[in-house]
């Protein structure tokens, strides 16, 4: 599944032009880049999507601690319609020693905003130093454009699949000219899974198998990083079978009124409940 799904997304970054749109980016007065050259992972994840509506403007904001209320400033100035109130930048960055996050959003605009964090350990850290971090949040911004301007949102969809594609979509779209760059990836993100044995089975039956209604209450009991590596593993296998378009699609489906069970169906030709088991079965194998 990892080859085939790396096969087809090099195939869909090498042939395609990236279309984000301007992009500002802005750094804190006290701060320097992790990566020196963040518009490369945003290119590669904008290629790796092209064809799907993208934002005409992205604004990068890059912070360090010292800088959590400059950052502040410059969110909220850009801010029009999101309602996260005045925490944005230090829910990132919330002491010195665990300033390590970044997240992204689509205003009431259409821009895109990504607030990413900057420290010292960082510059050596694969994910905040290689592009990946950028391509990974670009992607979410993807994700949530594909919604705008209608009554549905990416809570419309599993949890796993909004972080978990972001995550498959960054080793995809960075790594897309080395399978051997992409397993390393692949493996810094979904390691704490392999050669474990609470990951059966059963287990990821019970994790894939709650309803994929508006809430994403089932997934708060287990530990948080099984959205990213679970999610990147089972966006692996959809985009093996389809290609890495319909990540996205599945995005844009749900936004003309179709819920996921529907969409999955649609797509891949059977019920998202006779899947899981499929699923279940094939994760359990590669991870043993």
């Amino acid at each position: 599944m990892a080859l085939a799904a790396w096969t087809k997304s090099k195939a869909k970054v090498g042939t395609s032009t990236a279309t984000v749109g301007t992009v500002t980016t802005l750094i804190g007065p006290n701060s320097t880049l992790d990566n020196p050259t963040p518009r490369v992972g945003i290119d590669l994840a904008s290629r790796l999507y092209a064809g799907f509506n993208q934002v005409a403007h992205l604004y990068l904001i890059y912070y360090g601690y010292q800088d959590i209320d400059w950052a502040q400033a410059q969110y909220a100035a850009l801010q029009t319609g999101l309602a996260t109130g005045d925490s944005a930048a230090r829910n990132n960055c919330q002491t010195e020693s665990t300033c390590w996050g970044a997240s992204s959003w689509v205003n009431a605009a259409g821009d895109g905003i990504i607030l990413s964090t900057v420290s010292p350990w960082g510059k050596s850290d694969p994910n905040h130093s290689s592009g990946t971090l950028e391509a990974h949040e670009y992607s979410h911004t993807i994700q949530q454009i594909q919604m705008r301007g209608t009554a549905y949102n990416y809570w419309n969809l599993p949890r796993w699949l909004l972080e978990g594609g972001a995550e498959f979509s960054q080793a995809a779209a960075v790594y897309y000219a080395s399978y051997d760059a992409y397993l390393a990836e692949r493996q810094r993100d979904t390691g704490e899974l392999i050669h474990n044995a609470t990951y059966s089975e059963a287990w990821f039956n019970a994790y894939l198998g709650p309803s994929t209604s508006p809430s994403w209450a089932p997934w708060e009991t287990y530990p948080q990083w099984r959205i990213y590596d679970v999610g990147f593993l089972v966006s692996e296998i959809f985009s093996a079978i389809k290609g890495p378009d319909v990540i996205m699609q599945m995005y844009k489906d749900v936004a003309g009124g179709k819920n996921f069970e529907t969409v999955f169906a649609e797509t891949f030709g059977m019920s998202w409940a006779d899947a899981v088991p499929i699923l279940s079965r094939a994760l359990a194998k590669e991870v043993a």
